[in-house]
């Protein structure tokens, strides 16, 4: 049966961690030219990188801080981060897709594809772009473009669904990050895949109770397995009455279930029931 597979972007589909780098290059790149006379770029990208990986706010400020002079290139301080800043968010990323994801996704093509993500849609379409697979997904809404789509709001859920022309309960959405991207889904009862990559800005990041993804996977290669499973239905045994599972949740039954599977449970009738 085909479903709609629907991606989240960033460290899901390709390391963030190369996009903040590819940036961060754009930056030393544009700092450079403006010092003829000394080859700094290196030493700055790795700068930066290191105050980063340190803390990721604020990075340009405190790097100009560093500097210890109000004034660098003939612009002021402030002048100087928000142009560093602005070269970031406008260069041209140089970023490629995690090895395993490609393949993945060939081998999912049966099902309808898509990409629903946060950020700035200008620098998420940049990032697309760059990743060179846009004709591999039948649509992406970039949840920028509507401050109701934002996650972890379930409305960009519900309409990216609605565009595939199916039930969210018929979708699965795979991302990486527990603190936005699975309570949305998981209150229209789309199912949910966690994608938990070596080397991702939230790979050590825990799920609030009652958002638990129901598969979690370290990369792409068994993904399309995982579609398969979450495609054949609730676990067995379980109630899907309306009627009883509404019974049993006013019960505080069961206490020890997440909300994904209940929320699914929810929406799947009985066999002859009208939903």
């Amino acid at each position: 049966m085909s479903k709609g597979v629907i991606f989240d972007l960033d460290d899901t589909l390709y390391l963030e961690a190369d996009y903040v780098r590819s940036g961060f290059r754009a930056v030393a790149e544009w700092l450079d030219s403006r010092q003829p006379t000394a080859d700094c770029r290196r030493q700055i990208e790795q700068e930066l990188w290191t105050l980063y990986r340190r803390n990721p706010s604020r990075v340009f400020d405190r790097w100009v801080e560093r500097l210890g002079t109000d004034s660098c290139l003939g612009l002021t301080r402030d002048e100087l981060v928000k142009r560093m800043v602005e070269i970031y968010r406008r260069h041209k990323p140089d970023i490629q897709p995690c090895p395993d994801v490609v393949p993945a996704l060939v081998r999912m093509s049966h099902h309808q594809l898509a990409i629903l993500s946060d950020g700035e849609p200008e620098r998420q379409e940049q990032k697309l772009a760059a990743l060179g697979i846009e004709h591999l997904f039948r649509h992406v809404l970039f949840a920028g473009h509507d401050s109701e789509w934002r996650k972890p709001s379930s409305a960009g859920f519900q309409r990216l669904a609605g565009l595939l022309g199916l039930q969210p309960l018929d979708c699965v959405y795979v991302a990486d990050n527990p603190a936005k991207d699975f309570a949305g889904p998981c209150e229209i009862g789309m199912r949910t895949v966690r994608i938990r990559r070596s080397g991702g800005l939230h790979e050590r990041a825990e799920c609030a109770p009652g958002f638990e993804p129901e598969e979690t996977l370290s990369d792409f290669r068994s993904l399309p397995e995982a579609i398969e499973r979450l495609g054949n239905g609730p676990e067995p045994g379980y109630p899907v009455s309306l009627l009883e599972l509404a019974n049993r949740r006013l019960r505080g039954f069961p206490q020890n279930h997440n909300r994904c599977n209940l929320r699914n449970l929810r929406l799947r009738p009985l066999h002859g029931e009208s939903r």
